[in-house]
Formats: structure tokens, sequence, C-alpha cells
């Protein structure tokens, strides 16, 4: 009997061990400035497009790209990260832990989220099989005198405790004050000052 149940373990780990246990695993990793186009289908109809262009660590802030931050349409600039994936699960989430040299204020198109923290973390969840994530995200122009502002941020992103990708932003926001800006408006459209 225990010669028995011997070798039906040792069957079953055969059986299991032979068997492609499919994990998580992510390839082509990019993170850096996001460029965006709308493709015209042969139907007629057009279909958003958004893709990491430029690799970079550096994000020049220039305000070009247009963002809804908490209900508002706000200039901003693009930037993000994207990756292949294979073998997901409904059950996977990969978590990112992001530190940042600076406070900074959390948010999206319906509000903020948090104001002033340094440290957040969020998961990521993909649709099972395999497939490409694109994770675009942006900063606001925003204006922080002559010696402009830099904030560097890094996260680490974890599927079941082991990394799988990181990666580091250093934000450059723009070194002039709101009225430099205006007066250069004002020039432009001729009005007084």
């Amino acid at each position: 009997m225990i010669r028995n149940i011997a070798c039906m373990l040792v069957g079953l780990v055969a059986a299991l061990s032979s068997i492609d246990m499919a994990a998580l695993e992510i390839d082509n990793f990019r993170a850096g400035l996001v460029c965006d186009l709308e493709l015209e289908l042969r139907d007629g109809r057009t279909m958003p497009v958004g893709w990491i262009c430029v690799e970079t660590e550096t994000i020049q802030v220039t305000g070009q790209g247009r963002c809804i931050w908490a209900g508002e349409e706000k200039h901003c600039t693009w930037y993000g990260f994207e990756f292949d994936y294979t073998g997901a699960t409904e059950e996977d989430e990969i978590v990112c832990k992001r530190t940042s040299t600076k406070p900074m204020t959390e948010g999206n198109p319906d509000g903020i989220n948090k104001q002033g923290v340094t440290e957040s973390e969020y998961t990521i969840s993909v649709p099972p099989g395999d497939g490409h994530f694109f994770n675009p995200q942006y900063s606001l122009l925003s204006y922080f005198g002559p010696s402009g502002r830099e904030a560097s941020s890094e996260t680490a992103c974890f599927f079941e405790d082991e990394e799988v990708f990181r990666f580091r932003f250093n934000t450059i926001f723009p070194g002039v004050t709101e009225k430099t800006i205006m007066d250069s408006v004002r020039r432009t459209t001729g009005e007084p000052e």
C-alpha cells in the first residue's frame, strides 16, 4: 500500500513537471516621452494610438500637450512607459512603488488624489494572456521662477515580490515666471501692459 502511494506521488510529480506552468513575464520595457496620433480606419472612423517614441529619463515640461486635470483642460507634457507581457492571468497584479525627491500632487481627470507626497504605490492589472501595456502619464505646466525646478522620481515594479522593471524620470519645469509668459502674450497680441 505504501509502495503504491509512493508510486502515485512520483507519477503526480512527473505529470505536474511536464505541464507548462505559464507565469507573467515582462519584455521590451520602454520609458520616456509619449507620441500619439489618430489613425484613420478604412471605414472612416478614427482610432487614437500612443507609444513611447523617445526613450529618456529627462522630461522637459513644455506644456505643448493638453490634459484633463480635476475636470479642467490644462497645458501639460506626456510621458510614461510601456511593455509586452506573456502568461498573464486575471489574478495577476504588478505592484509599483514610486519615490520622489520633491513633494508632488497626484491626480487624474476626475480630481486630486494626494497632495505633498514623496512616496506612493499603485497596481497594474493586464488582460489575461499575452499582450502590450501602455501607461501614459503627464505633468502639468508650472512656473517656478528663473531658476526653474527639477524633481526626480524612481519607480520599482514587482510581480510576486520579484522586481520586473524599474525606471526613473527627471522632470524639469520651465525657469520662467507667469509674468514673463504674460509679457510674451502681450507682445504677440499687441495688448497694452
